[in-house]
Order: C-alpha cells, then structure tokens, then sequence
C-alpha cells in the first residue's frame, strides 16, 4: 500500500483555498469591500489559467474575453486615489503570462506593419509618461496599451483554425449577455449600480439611462454598437453561427444601445451598418431599406429625436460645451508641445468646468501625448484602415463576415472618435484589438476558400472507394 504523498497537489489546493478564504474574511473586515470574496478563486486561477495559457491558449482566451467586459466592475480601493479593478489585475496576470508565452515563439519579432506601428506608439507614449505631470496615472495607462500590443503579437502569432476563430468570436458575442441583462435588470427594478445618470431628451424631460456593468452609459453605448456591428455581420453572411441564436442577439444589444441615449454610440452603429451591409453584397435591400428605416424612426422612437435636439438646445447644448472644451483645452497645447502631459491626465491637467473627459480622441492626444504621440496614432491608425481593407479585397465577392464587421467598426470608431474617445475605454478596445488581431493573423482570401465550397467539385468522401 502506498503512503500518500502529504504535499499532494489536491492536498496544496485545499490548503490554499482555506488560508486565502480566511485571508478573504479579513480584508473584508478590514476594508467592508465585498470584492475581498474574490481573492480565493483570483489567486487560485492565475497560475491554473497562466499554465493553460502556455499550453492551450484559446480557451483562457474564450474565458477572458467573456468576462473582462465585467471585470471593472470591481473595485478596489479609495474613490479618488488610484483605483484598482479586478479588469486591471486580470489584464496584468494575463500580460505577464502572454510575455512568457511570446519569448516561447519561435517567428520574427514584429514582421507585421500593424504590430510595428503598434510598437512605435507604445514606444513613443512611454516617453510621455516619463515626463508625465502624474506619473502612476500615466504609467497605469500606458501598461493597457502595452497589454493591447502583446494580444496582437500573441493573436496573430497562433496557428488558428476557422474552428478557433468561432469559438473566439463566440466568447466577445457572448459576453454581452451580462452587461445586457443587469441593464435590463436595473431599469425594470431601478438598481442604481446598474442604471446610470440622467440626462436631456428634450427641453424639460429627463431619461435615466442603462449602464450595466460597465460604469456609466457611454461606455456601454460604445460597446454595444461594436458588438451590435458583429452580430449584425454574423447574421448576414449565415455561415458561422445559427441565425436563430444570432437575431435575439443582436436585438438585445441594439436594445441595450438605445436605452443608454450615447449619441456617440447611436452614431458609431448608424455609421457601420449601412458600411457592413454594403460590403457584404446587400446593396439592393439598403437602397430599398434605408429610407423606409429613416422615416420609421421619428414613429417608432421619438426619444431619439429627442436627445439629438438636446445637443442643439438653448439650455442643454452639449455641442457648444464640446467646442467650449476643445478650445479651452488646445490652450494647453503649446505648454507641452513635443510629448505632452502624459496618458490618462486630461482632467486634471486641463481641468475644465470642474474636470471632464475631452470627448475628442485627437485633441486627448494631442494634450496628453503631444505632436509625436498624435503623429505616431494616427499612423497606427491609418495602418490598421489599410490592412483591414486588403483582407476584404482578398476575400473577393463575398467577404469574411469577421473581416467585414471588424472594417465596419474601425470606420464607425473613427467617426465616433470625433465626439468621443472609443479608444480610451479598456472594455471597448480590448475587443477592437482582439478582433483586429484575428484579421491580421489570417488571410481573407484563403479565408473566403475555407467558407465557400468550390462548385463543381467533388467531396473528398465520395472520391474514395467504398470500404471493403
């Protein structure tokens, strides 16, 4: 009879999870944070799905990508001080093991133009944050971006499969059935933590608007038409998913982005549908559609007439306060010129009315990052445009619907940057990236061979002989 091993590894487990759950208690003693409850199963995961990152990545990928979207959720610290997020420490875990994983690869370090731009960027924003007038705030962003960059590295670096592919678009579709349904849940029973702030619709009416778990109705707005602008692309190729899983989808996140009144969100999905169904072949019924959709709206949803007229409003122009805040804001320009404030120091550096974001991703980068950082993004920028558009020239007639929906995103974001900052929201570019990865490691063209069976061809099973 064998003695058991008194170190067993089931044994250390339990071990582990006993003394970190007592550790849980205390902190949440300590500090009446109920967040402590997620210490156990935090420290007990990182290894275990670092581990399986090195050697079977695309499930912790799934897993990632279907949770992190929630992940800010969690917080840990004092409100005004830096504040740490279960996002934040699940994304340094992650960067940690994903470094690991790039020094095991054996290819060339940054061949691809996309990831050089990416590096140039990286590069030239940790010049600002060594100048940086907060350097914790600036470095906290900046590691995100470096985060962004390994994803592209490590994505475009695996021999994926169209199977893996599905799987991984799958995880970012699904992942928004959480933040969906707290919406939901917080307008059907006015939870505060999941219903957001309220704003004009019109002269005088006001309108709570839905955030879920993602902090505030912006950011859900941006989310919810990328995700919107991927299922809407899923839904009319009908070749990677069943239809009758992907419609639902796509009218709960449609619904979610209307309840949240984000102009920039309605503007970014109003902007890339029509883009999406015009590269996928639907031509005729946007032409006939269209115009049926632009006069329904005005019966269907007079809300939405509504809080476009309140940008324009004698009382609540949110457009003449942008233009307030831009100009304001370029009078800081010549003060750091060259590398500029440093990330993620907007508000308190240029501290108009009080502090607010600058709902312009240039000027945000021209204050924070300086001309060189400017220069620098909108090369990367232009980059990722011309190297999306080459994949969809190479699919040919009919495009990769992953292809189609992540050009249509980078389109409508590029428009919905001039009003607000897509690219500065960690659960929105973190799927922006992921998406642009899987299109940089794949080739359209071979892409549309795999999908679309040739005509006229005869399966491999029937070219074979019967089995004796």
């Amino acid at each position: 009879m064998k003695r058991q091993r008194l170190l067993s590894l089931p044994a250390m487990t339990f071990t582990a999870a006993v003394l970190l759950s007592l550790l849980s208690l205390l902190l949440l003693v300590r500090y009446g944070n109920a967040a402590a409850f997620f210490v156990p199963a935090a420290v007990l995961a990182v290894p275990i799905l670092g581990w399986r990152l090195l050697s079977n990545p695309v499930p912790v990928l799934m897993l990632f990508l279907l949770l992190i979207v929630n992940l800010d959720f969690v917080k840990l610290g004092e409100p005004g001080g830096v504040r740490l997020t279960a996002d934040i420490l699940t994304s340094s875990a992650l960067l940690y093991a994903l470094m690991v994983r790039t020094a095991m690869q054996k290819r060339a370090i940054w061949k691809d133009g996309v990831e050089k731009a990416y590096l140039t960027y990286v590069i030239v924003t940790f010049i600002s944050v060594l100048i940086s007038v907060s350097v914790v705030f600036s470095f906290k962003n900046w590691m995100r971006d470096l985060e962004y960059l390994m994803l592209l590295y490590f994505i475009t670096g695996l021999d994926l499969d169209l199977k893996d592919r599905k799987r991984l678009v799958a995880a970012i579709l699904l992942s928004s059935l959480i933040p969906s349904f707290t919406a939901l849940l917080g307008q059907a029973f006015n939870i505060s933590m999941f219903y957001g702030v309220a704003s004009p619709v019109g002269a005088d009416e006001m309108v709570a608007r839905v955030q879920g778990t993602l902090g505030y109705p912006g950011t859900l707005g941006h989310y919810a038409s990328l995700i919107a602008l991927l299922a809407l692309g899923m839904v009319i190729d009908g070749r990677w998913y069943p239809r009758r899983f992907l419609v639902p989808l796509l009218v709960l996140n449609l619904t979610i982005l209307y309840l949240t009144f984000a102009r920039t969100g309605w503007l970014e999905f109003i902007v890339g549908a029509p883009i999406l169904i015009w590269i996928m072949g639907q031509r005729k019924k946007l032409l006939i559609g269209l115009p049926f959709t632009i006069l329904a709206i005005p019966v269907l949803l007079p809300t939405f007439l509504a809080r476009w007229g309140s940008a324009l409003g004698t009382q609540n122009n949110s457009f003449l306060w942008r233009l307030g805040l831009w100009a304001f804001a370029l009078t800081k320009f010549p003060q750091r010129p060259i590398f500029g404030s440093g990330p993620d120091t907007f508000n308190k550096y240029v501290l108009f009315d009080g502090g607010f974001n600058a709902h312009n991703t240039w000027i945000k980068l021209l204050i924070e990052q300086g001309a060189v950082g400017f220069l620098a993004f909108v090369i990367l920028m232009i980059t990722v445009g011309r190297r999306l558009h080459r994949n969809l020239k190479l699919a040919g007639r009919r495009p990769d619907p992953l292809v189609a929906a992540t050009y249509a995103t980078w389109v409508s974001f590029m428009v919905g940057s001039m009003g607000g900052d897509p690219f500065e929201l960690p659960v929105v570019t973190v799927y922006f990236w992921v998406l642009t990865s899987l299109v940089v490691g794949m080739s359209g063209k071979e892409t549309a061979a795999r999908e679309t069976p040739a005509p006229n061809r005869t399966p491999p099973e029937a070219s074979r002989p019967p089995a004796l």
